[in-house]
């Protein structure tokens, strides 16, 4: 009676156990010594799909989802560890086959049970953790890839540049990087939108991994920029595969309504070969080859050279950059003052200001630094540090009533230059009559469009303008009445000859002729001497600059001389 009652007890708590692991949302397990499944709750069933039936007398790695076998092995061999007592317990994930052939992502613990001193079998915890290894595995991919293209992204590119510059550097391997711009991108963007614009770049990315190898890692690393990888790839191959690349982007068009664009794309290519001591060295070699691709026509391919003359020109552009943007940030750069007078009296009208910068105790003037500047496209920077410098300056020293200030060619493409000119005249309390803004010739005709609109926009404010340099450009004399300046400034490079050349002379006169006709004054600048003081007099010349008249001077000396003349009413 004691017996049966025992074995009563022990099948009706059996039945609860059951019962209560039939209960739970976790799968559990139980395996023999040799690792087969010996029992299985109901949440198995339900997870997999698989019976009671399909399931027992089965190695759990039966069930790991994966053609290779990889999966089966990895399931296997953990399991082993802890049937040979390697291990006493383990916590693994990997993805299970379900019955119709799909696949869940589970994590599973192993737990050992010992009796008699031996490992007799293994419990086995299962838990669906699909919803989570998939938002962790999209989490991942976004952080690697590109939202738009689905290729690589810039961080992704910086860890795989840096992997191979360490290969190349420790192993000797050599391999390759192309840098891609897209040629006249801008224009599809400004013209069709930028929904258009994506387009384009998906097609793009598409048609470029249509023909990468499998091993290249292509990447987008900015708005119409990409770069690729190119693992063991020499020079010469590397340069084939950019033209091949060029000429495919050549081939396509694209329409948008009754419109047809082309798109080509211009590439720097180099070597990573283990030389350069940081990974981002190789990028900044790609982007001169990139720029000097550019320079020469653009939709063709230049392969980083150290000994290139325009590659030299762009690294010394680059440091001057850099330079300038230290000089900003340590206040180096300073501003000197040319004065310009009337032709008749020979007071002074405005002075012009002049960079420099200051460092180490040397001045460094413009001609070293803002053509290096222009090349990369950087003068805004510039333009915007000598404006807010100039008006800061005119409401300190009261003999800076009048003041000119040179803009840059691109200055006319700056939205940021309107709002800048307004946000300093505003807080250095700088009446606008006191500024005129100064433009070559050259710069201005580059956009007439852009810089009628800009003139306009700076004289509504108050500002005046004036065309520098004029005459370069001499058969251009018909836009002179299309620009709503101000002044014309007649090149220094007739004046100064005008003496000894009738040529320079008659130009001269012409132009002020021109600028007469259209109600403009005239700035005659380089005058040297008094002959051609005079000479410029008698031509009709308004104003006169020049080192006869004064050289561009610092502001103590400018209040030094000046500001006595001004109290004396002579100025």
């Amino acid at each position: 009676m004691t017996i049966k009652r025992r074995e009563e007890q022990f099948r009706q708590l059996s039945e609860a156990h059951t019962r209560l692991l039939n209960h739970l949302s976790t799968v559990v397990m139980e395996l023999d010594s040799d690792g087969y499944i010996k029992f299985i709750n109901k949440a198995w069933v339900l997870l997999t799909g698989y019976s009671k039936e399909d399931t027992m007398g089965k190695s759990l790695a039966d069930f790991a989802y994966g053609d290779d076998g990889n999966t089966r092995q990895y399931v296997q061999h953990n399991l082993s560890q802890m049937l040979d007592g390697t291990a006493t317990a383990k916590r693994i994930e990997f993805q299970l086959e379900t019955k119709p052939g799909d696949a869940i992502w589970v994590e599973v613990q192993f737990n050992d049970l010992y009796q008699q001193g031996k490992v007799s079998g293994v419990t086995v915890n299962l838990d669906n953790i699909d919803d989570r290894k998939k938002a962790e595995m999209q989490l991942s991919h976004l952080a690697s890839h590109d939202t738009l293209t689905n290729l690589y992204n810039r961080h992704y590119f910086d860890t795989e540049l840096n992997r191979l510059a360490e290969t190349a550097k420790k192993q000797g391997v050599v391999h390759a990087l192309l840098y891609l711009d897209l040629d006249h991108f801008k224009v599809i963007n400004d013209t069709q939108g930028h929904h258009q614009g994506d387009i384009i770049l998906k097609e793009v990315a598409g048609a470029i991994s249509s023909v990468k190898r499998e091993a290249d890692v292509f990447c987008r690393v900015g708005g119409d920029e990409f770069a690729l990888l190119l693992p063991r790839t020499n020079q010469n191959e590397a340069r084939e595969i950019a033209n091949e690349i060029c000429n495919l982007l050549q081939q396509g068009h694209y329409q948008f309504g009754e419109r047809i664009f082309k798109i080509s794309c211009s590439i720097g290519a180099t070597e990573i070969n283990g030389e350069q001591t940081e990974p981002e060295m190789y990028l900044q070699q790609a982007d001169i080859a990139l720029y000097v691709a550019k320079k020469r026509g653009r939709n063709l391919v230049h392969v980083f050279e150290k000994a290139d003359k325009e590659t030299e020109d762009f690294q010394m552009s680059v440091q001057w950059v850099h330079v300038l943007q230290e000089a900003i940030t340590k206040d180096q750069l300073i501003l000197h003052f040319q004065p310009v007078v009337d032709a008749v009296t020979r007071e002074v009208h405005y002075f012009e200001a002049l960079v420099r910068l200051e460092i180490d105790g040397k001045l460094i003037f413009p001609g070293e630094f803002i053509p290096a500047i222009e090349r990369v496209e950087d003068i805004n920077l510039l333009d915007h540090q000598v404006i807010s410098k100039a008006m800061s300056m005119i409401s300190k020293h009261s003999v800076l009533e009048k003041v000119a200030i040179n803009l840059s060619a691109q200055a006319f493409s700056d939205e940021r230059l309107l709002p800048l000119v307004e946000e300093k005249l505003n807080q250095y309390n700088v009446n606008p009559q006191q500024i005129i803004f100064e433009v070559t010739e050259s710069a201005s005709l580059t956009n007439l469009g852009a810089t009628q609109d800009m003139i306009q926009k700076l004289m509504e404010l108050g500002c005046e303008f004036s065309i520098d340099d004029f005459g370069t450009g001499f058969s251009t004399f018909s836009y002179l009445k299309q620009l709503p300046a101000n002044c014309v400034k007649v090149d220094g490079s007739f004046v100064k000859d005008m003496k000894d050349n009738p040529i320079d002379k008659a130009l001269v006169k012409s132009i002020c002729e021109v600028a007469r006709a259209l109600d403009k004054t005239t700035v005659a600048e380089f005058v040297e001497d008094e002959e051609t003081a005079q000479e410029l007099q008698g031509l009709g010349v308004d104003y006169l600059q020049g080192y006869h008249i004064s050289k561009p001077l610092g502001i103590d000396v400018i209040e030094e001389r000046y500001e006595l003349k001004r109290n004396a009413g002579n100025f």
